[in-house]
């Protein structure tokens, strides 16, 4: 069988590591919940870009994304798939970095198409998304 969209797949396994984020590397309750929220956001806005991305977008987008979003932090190989290198905590940054790489693939799909992504970003993945990730 052959699989399709294997960059994607492997960035869809990617964003579903776990965080490794803990109360005990915490201060107090509120800042763990905080940033566990925003973590658990992040997966599923991942998710639903990459969702979007399979259908619509070609994967040199997310290559060219990939080398030129994030310093070059997140990067995929072919081997051994994405990888990530935090610069501070792993578990905080790594779904951010997929959202932003992801972002920055759809957009110059979307720009070479000339579409506007303040005009498609709402329509095709809501206006959450568009709010954070597009306008």
């Amino acid at each position: 069988m052959v699989e399709f969209n294997v960059p994607y797949t492997r960035l869809l396994d990617f964003v579903g590591k776990r965080s490794g984020l803990s109360p005990s590397l915490y201060g107090d309750r509120d800042a763990f919940l905080r940033d566990y929220r925003r973590f658990l956001r992040q997966g599923r806005e991942a998710r639903k870009m990459i969702d979007y991305a399979i259908r619509c977008v070609p994967e040199r987008y997310l290559y060219a994304a990939a080398r030129n979003t994030w310093s070059g932090r997140l990067t995929y190989d072919l081997r051994d798939g994405w990888a990530y290198v935090p610069s501070q905590h792993f578990g905080t940054e790594y779904r951010r970095a997929a959202c932003a790489v992801l972002a920055a693939a759809i957009t110059d799909h979307w720009r070479t198409h000339n579409l506007s992504p303040e005009d498609v970003a709402v329509k095709d993945l809501g206006l959450s998304i568009a709010r954070r990730w597009f306008l």
